[in-house]
């Protein structure tokens, strides 16, 4: 008797842990190791290897401290931008006028020419949405992209 509890007690706990399908689980982790990844099937982008190994750098490597063009007396700061591979970009944002900071947020796509190298290429950059006082909404910046090897942005107006 004591051997058959045992036994059927041994297969319960045997069919709830160990058997059928398992999902990975759904931590950050595993979203952050997805995002890292670079290019997937739904980026935009021009069919050649360049390109490619651009949005790869691209997507893995966050700009820090972007100055964009401002005709304005204050000053903006993207502190980190970050593009994703559904050729969407994140900036979290900072807007210093008399003294004053400002936090803020803006959002956009990208979009890309053909890659002059695997570290370069002409990109748009248009702002979607903004909360950062005086910014432009719909704002296109054109611009051409260097990116080193350790993740280092070269940015020039075009």
């Amino acid at each position: 008797m004591l051997t058959t509890a045992l036994s059927l007690s041994l297969s319960l706990f045997l069919t709830l842990t160990g058997c059928g399908e398992k999902k990975p689980a759904n931590t950050a982790t595993s979203g952050s190791a997805a995002a890292a990844a670079g290019v997937t099937d739904e980026t935009k982008l021009p069919d050649d290897d360049m390109s490619r190994a651009f949005a790869d750098r691209l997507i893995g490597n966050p700009v820090r401290d972007f100055k964009p063009a401002d005709n304005s007396e204050a000053l903006f700061i993207y502190k980190t931008m970050t593009f994703k591979a559904n050729n969407a970009w994140n900036a979290q944002g900072e807007l210093t006028a008399q003294g004053e900071k400002v936090e803020c947020v803006e959002r956009g796509t990208w979009k890309m020419d053909a890659a002059s190298a695997n570290d370069t290429a002409t990109m748009e950059w248009t702002v979607d949405y903004t909360n950062c006082p005086g910014r432009p909404q719909n704002n296109v910046m054109r611009v051409k992209v260097n990116i080193s090897q350790s993740g280092v942005y070269t940015i020039q107006f075009r």
